[in-house]
């Protein structure tokens, strides 16, 4: 994917339902029919040759059939090509194998996933993964130790870092979970970022209720910014 693309955006936190019916955002303030707003400010900015990463939270499916009509939504409602990468609520998420081929034998098109690698557009390099939450000890998530899961994404980050590095360009670094929030750090990730000089760092997760206590400019020299689409009025960012 090193051709030339025109312009690279983002958002995280879509939230997609259309496959599953007892998840609709609309309880939510601000949320009601939020994928109306969002395709209409996504096509409005963004045009078949732009590259978009979705950092996270797609879709409420538990299962690639159920995230299929969220998928295709995607695909064939939003303009520009797209990068996705996985959120703490995204259960339909797989092997990078078995999601490919889903898109393939289901006529997806325009859709890739960042898990365990990199991907070149123009003189940027997109690395990334979900991330983890900032204390280490807040319990269990399917009966494996948080501290196992952190590590995990630690090695996945430092993977994608990796490969990017094999593409050249500069590497901008997505994760879900912003690794500073309010007065906690996720050293563990932050200790990937320092080693290999990451100089901006985009996230999602927090929503606008949660945003005050978002970080967002600089630290330990790099740039942190929030990218989620209650935020951002559901319009992708232009990075």
């Amino acid at each position: 994917m090193a051709k030339t693309i025109g312009n690279l955006f983002a958002i995280s936190d879509i939230h997609l339902s259309f496959g599953i019916q007892n998840k609709c955002m609309s309880i939510f303030k601000g949320w009601d029919k939020h994928w109306d707003r969002l395709r209409s400010n996504w096509n409005n900015a963004v045009c078949e040759r732009d590259m978009v990463v979705i950092g996270g939270d797609i879709s409420w499916g538990k299962t690639l059939e159920q995230a299929f009509p969220d998928l295709k939504f995607i695909a064939n409602e939003l303009n520009g090509r797209k990068i996705m990468l996985k959120g703490n609520h995204d259960y339909w998420w797989t092997t990078l194998f078995k999601m490919q081929t889903f898109l393939t034998e289901n006529n997806i098109n325009g859709i890739e996933f960042l898990h365990n690698n990199a991907y070149k557009i123009n003189d940027l390099t997109i690395c990334g993964t979900r991330g983890w939450i900032n204390s280490a000890d807040y319990g269990e998530l399917e009966n494996k130790p948080a501290q196992k899961i952190l590590l995990r994404e630690v090695g996945r980050l430092e993977t994608s870092i990796l490969a990017g590095i094999e593409l050249g360009g500069e590497i901008v670094v997505f994760l879900h979970y912003p690794p500073i929030y309010a007065h906690e750090e996720n050293e563990c990730i932050l200790e990937i970022l320092r080693k290999y000089a990451i100089k901006r760092v985009f996230s999602g997760h927090i929503h606008s209720s949660g945003m005050g206590k978002a970080f967002i400019g600089e630290k330990y020299g790099t740039y942190f910014d929030m990218i989620t689409a209650d935020s951002l009025g559901f319009a992708p960012r232009i990075i």
